[in-house]
């Protein structure tokens, strides 16, 4: 059988073994932004906590308006800063919408309608 990948020979870093606890976590950080959406891959020390992620990104001194953005997730589902961190989860930043979504659509379909009509001869 031939032996499993891993680290390069001399590299000095090692694997954990299947099922060994390791000592940091690795995240993703996701920031929505009117924009475009901002990654940023951290690793923190284990246990590690959604707030740790915020500010080991120094996302909390750039963006002063923070509290009032509606929220935090992991993976989709809304927490708390503190929730613990799992390695490989990806925190995402959520920012209030712009216009309420069913506001839009009416305004688009009553574009659309004045469109389709023949003007008046």
């Amino acid at each position: 059988m031939p032996p499993e990948p891993g680290p390069a020979p001399g590299s000095g870093a090692q694997e954990p073994a299947q099922g060994e606890v390791t000592n940091r976590v690795a995240v993703e950080l996701v920031v929505d932004r009117p924009g475009g959406v901002e990654r940023r891959q951290l690793v923190l020390p284990a246990p590690a906590s959604v707030g740790d992620a915020l500010r080991a990104s120094g996302l909390l001194g750039r963006e002063p308006g923070l509290a009032q953005w509606p929220g935090i997730g992991v993976f989709g589902e809304r927490c708390g800063p503190e929730r613990l961190l799992r390695d490989g989860d990806r925190v995402e930043v959520y920012r209030a919408l712009e216009r309420d979504p069913k506001q839009r659509r009416r305004e688009r379909a009553a574009r659309r309608a004045g469109a389709a009509q023949p003007e008046p001869k």
